[in-house]
């Protein structure tokens, strides 16, 4: 599968548990949770990323009508030096060609303070191949292909090696993600502010109310999304966490005076409200608006 979040592509894997997802790496991903999943027959639908964890590099995206056959997560605890497996993903060029490799493992790398472990092949891995599984003989998934940026963040040289996360090490994870958990810094994946004495950041304007759904107030816990677009500098997204009753309280702060007068959309779990606010304000106010989904 490939993933489609801007100008970033990622590839990814169609699973069966949990059905409906696909399995993907969250590091080069944005901030947005709105993504595109293709697959290899060019057909596209909208994904929507349930839940991330950046410290492993694992993301959910929640799709439906792909109309591809799903794999399994299979068990990594056999795999050693000189195990043959079979690499997949997609290449990030014009064409988005896609990656196939016979790999053989060099070895195994733990990563103890993180509670990681790599399997390390003989073939590199392309850009844009990252998400992209690594499956056995028997075509389960073993692994996550891991690009360099993630290895290099943990002090480790990919050399001309490929790497993968192996299953093991993540496959009691993908629960917790399903269910909503998210773990990223949300702060650099947003461009940073460029302030000046003529052109200053417009003021944060707040949205806060209730948010329901089938008649009823919105679980505790559950992440409500705002998307301020139309703006030259690209997509905002910011999101907050529903509180006691369905309430919530959200604050939109741009980086760019580009943003002002652009319209402004809430999602939840995918599904977007009906109403379109929009980011008029340059003294920072308060906007009571319940939400139902």
């Amino acid at each position: 599968m490939k993933i489609i979040s801007g100008s970033t592509q990622t590839s990814g894997v169609y699973l069966n548990n949990p059905s409906g997802y696909v399995l993907t790496a969250s590091r080069p991903l944005g901030i947005s949770p709105k993504v595109i999943v293709e697959n290899a027959s060019g057909i596209q639908s909208d994904g929507w990323i349930v839940g991330r964890d950046d410290s492993k590099n694992l993301a959910l995206v929640e799709v439906s009508g792909l109309g591809v056959p799903s794999l399994s997560i299979g068990n990594s605890s056999r795999i050693k030096e000189g195990t043959e497996v079979l690499s997949f993903g997609y290449i990030q060029d014009s064409t988005g060609s896609p990656f196939i490799g016979q790999a053989q493992v060099t070895g195994i790398k733990n990563e103890y303070g993180i509670g990681l472990r790599f399997m390390q092949f003989d073939i590199e891995i392309e850009q844009g191949v990252a998400g992209g599984p690594v499956v056995n003989r028997e075509g389960d998934v073993v692994g996550i292909n891991v690009e360099g940026s993630f290895l290099h963040s943990l002090n480790i040289a990919p050399g001309n090696s490929g790497y993968a996360l192996v299953s093991d090490k993540f496959k009691n994870d993908l629960t917790a993600i399903k269910e909503g958990y998210w773990l990223t810094e949300d702060l650099k994946l947003r461009p940073a502010p460029i302030p000046s004495s003529l052109s200053p950041p417009p003021q944060p304007i707040i949205f806060s109310g209730v948010a329901r759904t089938d008649g009823g107030p919105v679980s505790k816990g559950e992440r409500i999304w705002a998307r301020v677009y139309g703006s030259a500098d690209g997509d905002l997204w910011l999101s907050t966490l529903i509180g006691d009753d369905g309430k919530y309280k959200l604050t939109i702060g741009a980086v760019s005076r580009s943003y002002l007068n652009k319209p402004i959309e809430f999602y939840l779990n995918g599904k977007r409200h009906p109403t379109t606010a929009r980011y008029t304000t340059v003294d920072g106010i308060e906007v009571f608006l319940d939400l139902a989904f």
